[in-house]
């Protein structure tokens, strides 16, 4: 399918409306604001993809003082990129990410907070600027991106996939089997990390893993992102922040979907919620094949409201509650 006929994304979906999303972005920058001793993020330059709504620069702006800021598309909208800038000296740039990639003069010594954000399903363009980067990025630049993932439903695409992709695999996942909903996050960010791998294989620095979020807010998203360091001294010293992720597994941003009423509910009695789902859940034979459903209709019954859900809500009292958004219409 031809790109250039495909609506942009950002004519489906206001970005700036999708919970966990702003969840990952608040994570993203509360875990790059603990990294200041380590690195001077606030003399960034940031590169991303910034739509029309520059949700993430405003906020990379606001809370990491960064102000070298670069936004990115190909669509054919530039007046309209141009028009919504909320900064002036935000700069746009009309092009492919990999052309600009491959244009930017990378022997400036400023260090990159590079962030892409890709709203198309995982394909060689992908690789293409991971490959640009890994190659010609210097010591503390850091790399972002956010592919589709959603696993492809037809088993003809499935197979293509598996054949194309295949030889970036490790042997513990080189499997057809892999190629599943419940896996396609772990192939994913196992083809990205050993592709950055061989890439690197031939320069003193190299990639390691920071950030590994899942979420969906309509598609399945997959984010992977790290720095490039010539030792490990540096994720030595993060490793134990919170939601920083160095191995395999991935944060899961799964949470309700609230009201005012009902999110102010929840924290005003988050301790005492909390050990409701704990004692939900000693109490709740493991073995029983509909425990979910029980565990549900507990909790139910002790909210002044049904939920309809154990495993989001525990997410949202442990983790993410913090971070969740609330959205209020304003007449300005």
């Amino acid at each position: 399918m031809n790109d250039e006929l495909v609506d942009p994304s950002f004519k489906k979906i206001n970005y700036i409306l999708r919970p966990r999303k702003q969840i990952e972005r608040k994570i993203m920058i509360d875990t790059l604001q603990k990294m200041k001793p380590h690195i001077n993020i606030e003399k960034y330059k940031y590169i991303g993809m910034g739509s029309i709504y520059y949700y993430d620069f405003i906020l990379f702006h606001k809370f990491l003082n960064i102000s070298d800021l670069q936004s990115i598309d190909d669509k054919n909208t530039e007046k309209r990129f141009e028009f919504n800038r909320p900064y002036q000296f935000i700069k746009f740039k009309k092009s492919k990410s990999t052309d600009f990639l491959n244009e930017y003069q990378w022997k400036d010594k400023k260090n990159l907070l590079i962030w892409l954000d890709y709203d198309s399903f995982f394909k060689d363009t992908v690789l293409d600027d991971i490959e640009i980067i890994t190659r010609r990025c210097n010591k503390k630049d850091i790399l972002i991106f956010t592919i589709n993932a959603n696993c492809p439903k037809v088993k003809k695409i499935r197979n293509i996939f598996y054949e194309k992709f295949k030889k970036y695999m490790s042997d513990e996942i080189q499997d057809k089997k892999f190629i599943t909903p419940k896996y396609y996050t772990r192939v994913l960010q196992d083809i990205c990390l050993n592709y950055i791998k061989k890439v690197e294989a031939h320069r003193d620095i190299q990639f390691y893993q920071i950030f590994s979020f899942e979420y969906q807010d309509g598609a399945n998203m997959y984010t992977l992102g790290g720095i490039y360091d010539d030792s490990n001294e540096t994720i030595e010293k993060i490793k134990n922040i919170r939601y920083v992720k160095t191995g395999n597994e991935s944060i899961n941003i799964d949470v309700p979907l609230l009201t005012y009423c009902e999110k102010f509910f929840l924290d005003v009695n988050i301790d005492k919620i909390r050990n409701w789902l704990n004692e939900i859940e000693q109490n709740t034979p493991l073995g029983e094949a509909d425990r979910k459903e029980k565990m549900i209709v507990k909790i139910d019954e002790k909210l002044p409201f049904e939920l309809d859900c154990f495993d989001e809500l525990k997410s949202y009292v442990n983790d993410f509650y913090k971070y969740y958004p609330q959205y209020f219409e304003g007449i300005i």
